[in-house]
């Protein structure tokens, strides 16, 4: 399930995004907009709460692995900035990431109390 949830219609090709998105708001959620940056997120509305934190504790843990994976392989390119830079972004979106998903995660938690 996580894999939906970390679907990113931004970065398919525009006809597969086109398609995508008319499937998703003809069958999906066919009288309510959605936001595309974000629409694996959408999902989860469809989702119990117990079932909401199983998948947001998954994509926790993948993100986790990503930035251990990212720490393994760092690159010190002293001369290529363009490369350090694309780095710092990739560290730095993976960072908000796990940010919001331990909030989520929490939020979820303590609501089950």
């Amino acid at each position: 399930m996580w894999q939906t949830i970390c679907l990113c219609p931004p970065t398919m090709p525009e006809s597969e995004r086109l398609r995508f998105l008319n499937l998703y708001g003809q069958f999906v959620h066919p009288h309510q907009e959605f936001n595309e940056v974000d629409l694996g997120l959408a999902f989860l509305s469809h989702l119990t709460p117990a079932e909401a934190l199983t998948v947001l504790q998954e994509r926790q843990n993948l993100i986790e692995r990503s930035q251990e994976w990212l720490s393994m392989h760092k690159r010190n390119d002293d001369g290529e900035l363009l490369n350090l830079l694309i780095q710092d972004h990739t560290y730095t979106l993976l960072e908000a990431e796990h940010s919001w998903l331990e909030g989520a995660v929490r939020r979820l938690r303590s609501s089950a109390t």
